[in-house]
């Protein structure tokens, strides 16, 4: 029986990085990644048709002091509102009215029946090259390679997903 190699305390190559590091540097990029993801959804939802009419017609709807909110909501202004939103909602999901002014009913193209969709999928999803963006500029504050920033991020993943498993 040899005494060289197998599993035992100490065995294997020494870590290049200590524990800390891993989690300051992980949590850095991580960091970074979730502005890159809220800076892109912000430009994603401005970006869609209306976004803008839709949200300075719900600010005006907020201003409306809270113990007034019942009374308005029985008025004519309510019905308006309600008409000038779901059109808006309609003309961004790209469905237009059917038939012109004279229709005794609204009908609108689309595959759903009723109301304008209110739910709706947005990317979080930073545009590409993002992560090289990242481990470059965390590379240049902590003075160490690409390549040692790049493992320690996924390392840092691996420590975060362990954690959440127990």
């Amino acid at each position: 029986m040899s005494r060289h190699g197998g599993a035992r305390r100490g065995a294997g190559r020494p870590r290049k990085y200590e524990f800390w590091e891993m989690v300051g540097i992980g949590q850095a990029c991580e960091t970074r990644l979730r502005v890159a993801s809220k800076v892109a959804m912000d430009a994603r939802l401005t970006a869609l048709p209306h976004a803008e009419e839709i949200r300075r017609r719900q600010e005006g709807v907020n201003a409306i002091p809270v113990p007034e909110r019942k009374a308005w909501l029985a008025s004519p202004e309510y019905e308006d509102h309600s008409g000038e939103i779901e059109s808006l909602l309609h003309k961004r999901a790209g469905n237009h009215v059917i038939g012109g002014f004279e229709a005794e009913e609204e009908t609108y193209g689309g595959d759903y029946e009723g109301g304008a969709p209110r739910v709706m999928h947005v990317s979080t999803r930073p545009p590409r090259g993002t992560r090289k963006q990242i481990i470059a500029e965390i590379s240049k504050q902590f003075g160490l390679p690409e390549s040692s920033i790049d493992n320690l991020w996924q390392e840092y993943r691996r420590f975060e997903r362990e954690l959440a498993e127990a």
